[in-house]
């Protein structure tokens, strides 16, 4: 194709483009700590500078915000505690 003078690319599997240079400098990954570990999540693929960086915020841990729910719906601390105890919900805070 180079001979011919035809535009190409290298096709690449997910685990070469994961350490490809120039996609992590023109920053289309993220490496975020969580408990369990470093997962690199991706970024959206069209950037526009006017826009700038989205932030990139971690998703609430299963139960993160329920006791905090459950009370602003009117749930006594009582209720709660008798729910959590059920295994009705599940508080991890």
């Amino acid at each position: 194709m180079t001979k011919a003078d035809l535009p190409f690319a290298v096709a690449q599997v997910w685990s070469e483009v994961l350490k490809d240079p120039q996609a992590w400098a023109n920053e289309f990954f993220l490496e975020m700590e969580y408990e369990s570990g470093k997962p690199t999540l991706v970024r959206p693929p069209v950037q526009f500078k006017e826009a700038g960086m989205a932030p990139y915020n971690k998703a609430p841990r299963l139960g993160q915000h329920t006791a905090q729910i459950m009370k602003e719906l009117g749930y006594s601390e009582a209720d709660i505690k008798a729910m959590q105890d059920a295994k009705d919900i599940i508080i991890n805070e």
